[in-house]
């Protein structure tokens, strides 16, 4: 899965050339065929004389029906989905959505796809070689706190780290783009995760109990009377009545 963000429906064009160029050079097939909504972008005739050009088919699909389209629009609907989880789960404002959505596409690319043979990946199999598995240890949570090294500081006198948050991934190992403090996107070089102080948790990362939820439940069951029924064998408790009357439940013996 590709994407490209637009800011508007005219770059639509520029963009698919670029995609149809790079999936052409990667699979080292042409592209013959392009199946597409009845969006008034891909109607263009600026789109529809280069892919004439290139000898590519423009397969339209009915208009409100999303079914005869159904791959490219769950797909969509999938992308959607995550990128909006990630926003939320990282409290960062809407306006990041397209870098939540190409860190979307990168993680599905990058994991194990069940209609693929041997559990491969869709990076495995456009670019064979590549080891996806070696590239999951790469995978961060979007938006999450980070410490990067600052090498645009030239004092040796001066602090040269800064706190930044993850918002997509490049093309070099354990390499990322990260938001700093001022709004600036930066390239940053393997970033160590802020680790975020937790009262459960020791400093040597174990888990604790909670002093104030230990005292508040019962260090010991409570002592129930027990009897057993000779009739049967069975042991029941007993249970009061008011505050004199005792009873025993179960069958009375004959």
């Amino acid at each position: 899965m590709s994407a490209k963000p637009l800011r508007t429906k005219e770059e639509t064009t520029d963009a698919l050339v670029e995609i149809i160029n790079i999936l052409e050079k990667a699979a080292e097939y042409p592209v013959k065929l392009i199946q597409a909504d009845w969006g008034g972008e891909f109607r263009n005739k600026g789109l529809q004389a280069e892919l004439r050009q290139r000898g590519i088919q423009l397969k339209e699909t009915v208009p409100k029906h999303s079914e005869t389209n159904a791959v490219a629009e769950r797909a969509n609907r999938t992308n959607f989905t995550t990128s909006k989880t990630a926003l939320i789960a990282a409290e960062m404002p809407k306006g990041y959505w397209d870098k939540a959505s190409l860190w979307a596409i990168y993680v599905k690319n990058h994991l194990p796809y069940k209609l693929l043979p041997k559990g491969l990946t869709l990076v495995e199999i456009l670019l064979p070689g590549t080891h996806a598995e070696c590239l999951r240890t790469n995978l961060r949570p979007f938006g999450q706190k980070v410490k990067c090294f600052d090498y645009e500081v030239t004092d040796k006198l001066s602090a040269r780290g800064y706190e930044g948050r993850i918002i997509g991934y490049t093309n070099t190992f354990q390499t990322y783009w990260v938001l700093d403090s001022t709004g600036k996107t930066r390239l940053a070089k393997n970033p160590r995760p802020i680790q975020l102080e937790s009262p459960s948790q020791s400093e040597d990362g174990h888990v604790v109990q909670d002093d104030n939820m230990s005292k508040q439940l019962p260090t010991e069951e409570p002592d129930l009377p027990i009897e057993l029924d000779r009739g049967t064998g069975d042991s029941h408790s007993s249970t009061k009545k008011g505050t004199q009357e005792k009873g025993l439940v179960g069958n009375s013996r004959n």
